[in-house]
Order: structure tokens, then sequence, then C-alpha cells
């Protein structure tokens, strides 16, 4: 297939320079896709049709009374990362209780780490709103091109297929412990270590269901259109730190436009959004770099240390403490 003439960006579109970049860098890559006709049908939708207006509009909407501040502000280098954790964390300390205060400390106390990390996000040539609308189009085009439904049960069936796997090279590899005189020894240590990486691999591959709304548990209603939802909710909340419903819905239509007009099905609103991925969805800002490095904040030579480096900026709690401390 040879590339096809870029298509005409509509008005909403040629507004946005950056997006048509990125617009066009995969135009160009269409004649590397798998099916390529259904790829440029699917990007000629993300393209132009009108649905997506409302899209691009949410994304760079300013909030009210300050036009400086987006009211969807995109999250993706450190420093975003940690005044969002900052500001949920105000948020649970407000709403009060022991187990908020406890994650509000956490959080604050990830806030200060993710502040000295390398800083990583947007290339420099572009703003981080414009980087995080390009990542959207990527995304949102490569949820299309494969909607195919990930079934928690076939994960654990072939999760359980790597665990069994193991069990039985560690087997083997102590029946080859026991023939010490005729094998050499590292024969067992290898096999061993191979067990202990399909062990790990299954650990990883373990899907943490809080965090993968695309994954489906109960096999019910129209699979396809809630990974589709469940992928584009990920895809909103990694690159924003928030569900957007609105949003979610205009992309999935957009989508579905794309099938022939007997087989597009209901159309998709932000309540149908809502109603796939429940109410109380735990797409939310934690507590998440879990339980080994939390017990460090309280160690009063760790926090000494990082005051003396000026490494980070501690709370003003922390700063207390260690004061009276001293």
């Amino acid at each position: 297939m040879t590339t096809p003439p870029i298509p005409h960006f509509p008005d909403f579109l040629q507004g946005r320079p950056e997006l048509c970049e990125q617009a066009t860098a995969l135009w160009l890559r269409l004649p590397t896709e798998k099916e390529p006709s259904e790829a440029q049908r699917l990007l000629e939708q993300l393209i132009g049709n009108s649905k997506m207006k409302s899209v691009w509009t949410e994304i760079y909407k300013k909030k009210a009374g300050s036009p400086e501040h987006y009211l969807n502000p995109a999250c993706l280098t450190n420093h975003s990362q940690a005044a969002a954790r900052r500001e949920k964390a105000q948020e649970l300390r407000k709403k009060g209780g022991e187990k908020n205060i406890e994650d509000a400390k956490f959080l604050d106390f990830e806030a200060m780490l993710m502040e000295r990390l390398p800083k990583v996000g947007a290339p420099p040539e572009l703003s981080e709103q414009d980087y995080a609308a390009q990542q959207f189009l990527i995304r949102a085009y490569r949820i299309g091109l494969d909607p195919t439904p990930v079934i928690f049960r076939d994960l654990q069936s072939d999760l359980d297929k790597l665990r069994n796997i193991s069990r039985r090279l560690r087997d083997l590899a102590r029946d080859l412990e026991t023939m010490g005189q005729y094998v050499f020894p590292s024969y067992s240590e290898k096999i061993e270590e191979v067990a202990d990486d399909l062990e790990n691999d299954a650990q990883v591959m373990t899907p943490n269901l809080v965090n993968t709304p695309w994954v489906i548990v109960r096999e019910r209603g129209d699979l396809r259109l809630r990974t589709i939802v469940g992928k584009l909710a990920d895809c909103t909340y990694s690159l924003f730190l928030k569900i957007m419903p609105s949003t979610i819905a205009s992309v999935t239509n957009v989508i579905q436009d794309c099938k022939p007009p007997d087989d597009q099905g209901t159309k998709v609103t932000r309540d149908t959004v809502l109603q796939m991925l429940g109410k109380d969805n735990n797409l939310k800002i934690r507590p998440t770099f879990g339980p080994a490095i939390y017990p460090m904040r309280d160690d009063p030579k760790f926090q000494r240390a990082l005051l003396r480096s000026k490494l980070i900026r501690m709370p003003e709690s922390t700063t207390d403490t260690l004061s009276s401390e001293s």
C-alpha cells in the first residue's frame, strides 16, 4: 500500500499545529500497519469526525477566571505528579480520619522524592498539555486498532500455566541435584534461575484490577465496547490524572463510527461511560511507592540527611518534627 494523500484537517484541528503534526506522523505510517485500510478509516475519523471537536475543547479548556491554568491539566512530569500528590494530600487532611491522614503523609513523602527524580515528560519544544494531547491521539488510535477484550479468566489461566511450569522446573532441578556425580552442578542452578524468572514474570503479569479497568472480569454485555471504554479511561487517567467521561464517550463513538452502519450499536454517552466503569471506579491518586519505602519517611537520620543535602523541600509538618527532635 502506498501512503494515501493526507486528508484535509478540519478547522477545529488546524488551530492545534501540534495535533496536526502528530496526525500527519501517524498517517505517514499507515502502510506499515497490519490492516492499512482499517487503520486509514480509523485515523480519518479521529482527524475529521466532528465529535472530536469536543474532545480537544475539553483537553484544552482553561479554568474560569484563570486563563493560565487548564481545567484538565496534563500530569506527565515528576513536578506535575508531585504537585498532584500534594493537592490530594491536602484534600485527604480536610476529609479527616486516621486512614486519610496516614495516606496524606505518604503522598507528601512521595511528592518530596518525585521532585528530585530526573526530569522526564514533554519534549522541550512542546508544552506538557500539547504533549499530552498528542499522546491521547496516539493512544486513542491504538485502542481503536486493537479493541480485543482482555478476559481475566484467560489471563489467570496463562498465569497458572507459567507457575505450573516453574514448579515442574524446580522438581527437575532437584532431580538433577541428586545426580551430582553424573551431572555438572550448574545445570540445576540454571534451571532454578529459569524457574525464578517464570515466577517473577507471573507476578508482574498478574493484573491489579483496581488499575486495569479494561480487564473484563464479568463476561457480559458488549465486551468490545467495554474494552474501549476501559482503555480510554486508563488513558485519560494516565495523562491527566482523572477520568474524563465526556471525552471517553466522544472518542468511543468515533471508533464505533468506523464499523459498518448496521453494526455500530448504541451510541455511548457520558452516563453510559460512568455506568460501565462503576460509580466507585478506583482510578485515583493513592500512595503507590509500596510498603518498603514508607518506613524510611519516619527515620530521623534519613530525614536529616535529606535536609542537609537540600535535596528536597520537606512539608512543614515534617520540618517541625525534625526541629523538635534536634
